[in-house]
């Protein structure tokens, strides 16, 4: 399966909406909302906007942006700031967030290192990703993320999904 495959055989709004609800999911937006720095943040791959809400309640100004279409018309109906737009080409100015975030969304791209690049190209403060750790039950990952942890930090394996 390649990029575009992945990308068609991922859900819909509906399930996405209910999926974020549980409470793992939650608990990861609630981390991500503590560790956010700065008035400013863009969420990259923000799906449903679930970590944009969370976000504004903290009262930060977020920008959503996600490649696919229902996702922002969905975003955009609960009100956040939504764009269609390929992470891996943003069309803002270096250091203009504060805080960029990809909440498992590294895991999806062909090549992760494009998206971190323009990650740290607009971010003035912090780039915060999370990715899901040995998840292999998910068709639309390319990637299979390991993480080692060890005494002074961790390391983490990305492998190619087979067949990718």
């Amino acid at each position: 399966m390649n990029y575009e495959e992945a990308y068609k055989a991922y859900p819909g709004v509906e399930w996405l909406v209910n999926e974020t609800k549980h409470e793992a999911h939650q608990k990861r937006y609630d981390a991500i909302v503590e560790k956010t720095h700065g008035p400013t943040a863009l969420d990259i791959g923000a799906g449903v906007g679930n970590l944009a809400i969370k976000l504004q309640e903290k009262g930060i100004l977020v920008t959503c942006v996600d490649v696919k279409e229902e996702y922002v018309e969905h975003m955009r109906r609960l009100g956040l700031h939504a764009l269609k737009i390929d992470g891996t080409k943003l069309p803002f100015p270096d250091k203009l967030f504060d805080t960029v975030i990809l909440s498992e969304i590294v895991e999806h791209m062909e090549n992760p290192g494009l998206l971190l690049a323009e990650a740290f190209r607009v971010a003035k403060v912090q780039v915060i990703f999370t990715v899901p750790i040995n998840c292999h039950d998910q068709p639309w990952h390319l990637w299979i993320v390991g993480v080692v942890k060890n005494g002074y930090g961790a390391i983490f394996n990305f492998e190619r999904e087979e067949g990718m």
